[in-house]
């Protein structure tokens, strides 16, 4: 259970963290955003509530906004978002 909702809350947390910042609908980072909740909740899933596990998604999805800003600014090439989704997730949890 805590696995599906910390990757809801990765994935609507990405859209509106985008959405918000560019005005347009994303897909692959919606996806990411699935993906790197679900990669920030593998560590700590059977020891966290269901509340916790939604503010752990929700926050690995704003880090994971950040790792991409930061790579772009670095001008550091990461077409599929690799570092954020499983750097940055995995570090988070």
């Amino acid at each position: 259970t805590n696995t599906s909702i910390s990757g809801v809350a990765g994935g609507v947390s990405a859209h509106v963290i985008r959405f918000l910042t560019t005005s347009r609908w994303d897909l692959p980072f919606i996806c990411n955003g699935i993906l790197v909740g679900l990669v920030s909740i593998c560590a700590g899933c059977d020891a966290v509530r269901p509340a916790s596990a939604f503010a752990i998604g929700g926050v690995a999805a704003a880090l994971l906004n950040g790792a991409c800003s930061a790579l772009r600014w670095l001008r550091i090439d990461d077409p599929v978002s690799a570092f954020g989704v499983h750097g940055v997730g995995g570090l988070w949890g």
